[in-house]
């Protein structure tokens, strides 16, 4: 037999043990009682167990050995010839990441676990070792590879160092983005940084004091040639803006100083708040000059709401707007909508009607919000807008992984980042400015705070969205959730209950899957039901496996188990059924999640239909609430004239069906209620005509 024979049968044979592994998970997953099916698998189990060993044993080996100040490789860069790469090509003509597939089969011919990173402009693919290895071991490696033929060539991915230094003169200060291995307080970004820098088209803003202009964030920020994109200056009133006018388009940071008292009753220098907390965002990297930022390449765009003591309310709700996209009366419209809105700010207060909309129209327009938990050593939940909804709240932790002494913790945080301790080396290190009062020279300073928190986690965030610009705000934060790493073992003032999900990690959000499951609206007894889990994610790359299974409940079949979408026949009685579903993405790397599915009887002919205004979705969600007199007639038509015979109940039945969703689409939108309110009246004049009293009444008297 040819050598090019023996490796291709080593390679088909390595594809069929993978596709053979996840079958044999999907079958597991069903209540496997025949004896001979129990037989089978354990024949096949050991069959595999012996191929397995024997490929492995004519196979080439590699063993790692360790030879000290060697320099290590984590990369090879490998390119398949034309034949071979064609089907992993896209329809335009340019390479493709290579599948999980393809890289199993290259690994058989390497004799290691070697996985697809990312496709390069020439067609070849960057691949990723299973450790880092010496140069003797990966030429061995290299051997494997260019032994097969499908290989065009392999060669390793080398690294090469600049004549001068590449990280900027302070890098090695910011503690704060560093290894988690070496700082277990940090936000672990070396690891992000190779897989993303961020992406001009990404813009974060800054909603905070302004900017000042400094060398290491642009050096004209009122311009749009820098990384700064034209903001905009949203303090109305002159006593707080410290520059002398009210609302107009230039963003710098005049000083938040009020030196007399005479205002706010403290001696207040200026801070240059917004200044520190953009270059932590976003400083000019790699320029062998000052700090670095989490993301190197997207743009600021910085939104003036605090000026002298603070800012208004009325204020920063129009800035967020705004900063989202939304147009704000008497402002031109923001010609760089932001995907990531930082709020480094709060007072003690509920979150109100007024804060709660503007961040909820943020969201809508799909920017994510990330907001500072506060500096009281309290309940974040007493401090707005980290109470709010739709936000993502930021508790910070010192150096040393546990909570920072003055962070409000709480269960309205979702994550932690570094946020340091102190004003010297276990602060976070970032742009700022001299001037004690009004703007001298540029400078660094050492400030900590969930000030400093927060833009940690909008960095990460715009890091998520320049590789995949589609993620929601929701997908954003079940992300960081998800990869959040565990506060250290030594922790005791930071846990899960009080701290979020754990200490945001760069690396593994952008690197690790999320499993996401989502039902069909129906789930009512008898029916069939899907479980869709196509929304599931990566930050990069994609999933390439899937596998539904049961783990409480009257036991159900599962469709499709191996499917991004899966479907199963509810219980003839009303329960509570938990799915669990695993992910795998193309890397090989795996996740899993799981739902609660309560099932539940349709509504009867008798009663008010379903939850939400008694089954009238729609009707509820045009007027605002189910007490409307309206809403009550037309739920009175639905009681006396549709549910009392069958074509009327079907027709109900489809409107359960499928009117939730449009109707929490409207909840959104005022001109969208007032068409459908107009749309209605027909149908409410004919019920008011129709509609016996006693039926009316008993609707009243029922009414939520």
């Amino acid at each position: 037999m040819t050598t090019r024979m023996w490796n291709t049968l080593r390679k088909i044979f390595k594809c069929e043990l993978v596709i053979f592994r996840h079958r044999i998970q999907a079958t597991l997953t069903m209540n496997v009682k025949s004896s001979k099916i129990k037989w089978f698998l354990g024949v096949t189990f050991l069959g595999t167990v012996f191929l397995t060993f024997f490929v492995g044993y004519t196979n080439k080996t590699v063993t790692a050995q360790y030879v000290p100040d060697e320099e290590l490789y984590e990369q090879i860069i490998v390119k398949l010839k034309p034949e071979a790469a064609a089907w992993e090509m896209e329809i335009s003509g340019a390479a493709a990441k290579m599948s999980y597939s393809q890289a199993q089969s290259l690994s058989v011919s390497a004799g290691i676990e070697i996985t697809g990173k990312r496709a390069m402009s020439g067609g070849a693919q960057v691949m990723k070792l299973p450790y880092p290895m010496t140069k003797a071991e990966v030429d061995l490696v290299i051997a494997g590879l260019q032994d097969d033929p499908d290989v065009s060539y392999a060669e390793i991915d080398v690294r090469l160092h600049a004549h001068a230094g590449l990280m900027d003169t302070y890098y090695m200060d910011q503690w704060h983005y560093h290894d988690a291995t070496t700082e277990v307080g940090a936000a672990n970004l070396p690891g992000a940084w190779a897989e993303a820098t961020g992406d001009a088209s990404i813009v974060v803003a800054v909603i905070d004091t302004g900017l000042v202009a400094h060398s290491d964030l642009d050096p004209d920020i009122t311009d749009a040639t820098g990384s700064v994109v034209p903001g905009y200056d949203f303090i109305y009133y002159t006593s707080i803006a410290n520059d002398g006018d009210s609302r107009d388009s230039d963003p710098s940071d005049p000083g938040d100083w009020d030196p007399t008292g005479d205002w706010c009753n403290k001696n207040q220098s200026s801070s240059w708040h917004g200044t520190h907390v953009a270059g932590t965002i976003g400083a000019i990297t790699n320029n062998n000059n000052g700090v670095s930022g989490v993301n190197w390449n997207s743009k600021i765009l910085p939104v003036r709401v605090l000026g002298r003591c603070g800012g208004l309310l009325s204020d920063i709700a129009d800035a967020i707007r705004w900063s989202a996209g939304h147009s704000v009366s008497g402002v031109p419209l923001n010609s760089n909508p932001a995907k990531v809105l930082n709020i480094s700010l709060g007072a003690t207060s509920s979150c109100s009607t007024t804060m709660q909309d503007a961040i909820d129209a943020a969201v809508s327009a799909g920017s994510t919000v990330v907001v500072s938990a506060g500096n009281d050593t309290t309940d974040a939940n007493t401090n707005t807008p980290a109470n709010c909804n739709n936000v993502i709240t930021v508790a910070a932790v010192a150096r040393d992984g546990d909570r920072a002494s003055y962070s409000n913790v709480g269960s309205t945080v979702e994550i932690s980042a570094p946020g340091g301790e102190g004003t010297s080396t276990n602060a976070v290190y970032s742009t700022s400015n001299s001037g004690s009062t009004v703007p001298s020279s540029e400078s660094y300073e050492w400030l900590a705070g969930t000030s400093m928190a927060a833009p940690h986690v909008s960095g990460i965030a715009s890091l998520l969205l320049s590789k995949n610009s589609n993620l929601t705000p929701s997908q954003v934060l079940k992300i960081l959730e998800n990869t959040a790493r565990d506060f250290p073992a030594g922790a005791t003032e930071c846990n899960t209950a009080i701290c979020g999900a754990g200490i945001v990690d760069a690396h593994a959000a952008l690197t690790e899957p999320t499993a996401l499951i989502e039902t069909s609206s129906t789930t009512y007894v008898n029916n069939s039901i899907t479980l869709n889990g196509s929304n599931s994610f990566i930050g990069s790359g994609y999933i390439e496996f899937y596998l539904w299974q049961q783990t409480s409940g009257t036991a159900v079949s599962i469709s499709d188990a191996t499917d991004a979408v899966a479907s199963f026949v509810a219980p003839s009685s009303p329960e509570t059924l938990v799915f669990r579903l695993d992910v795998t993405d193309d890397e090989g790397l795996s996740h899993f999640t799981t739902m609660s599915v309560s099932i539940s009887n349709p509504p009867s002919s008798s009663g008010g239909g379903g939850g939400g205004g008694g089954g009238c979705f729609i009707a509820t969600a045009a007027y605002g609430t189910s007490m409307e007199p309206d809403v009550r007639h037309l739920r009175a038509f639905r009681d006396e004239y549709l549910l009392s015979n069958k074509p009327g109940q079907l027709f109900v039945d489809f409107y359960y069906d499928y009117s939730p969703p449009v109707a929490d689409t409207l909840r959104e939108y005022s001109v969208l209620r007032a068409i459908v309110r107009g749309s209605l009246k027909p149908l409410v004049w004919l019920s008011e005509a129709l509609v016996s009293n006693e039926v009316l009444a008993l609707q009243t008297a029922e009414a939520p």
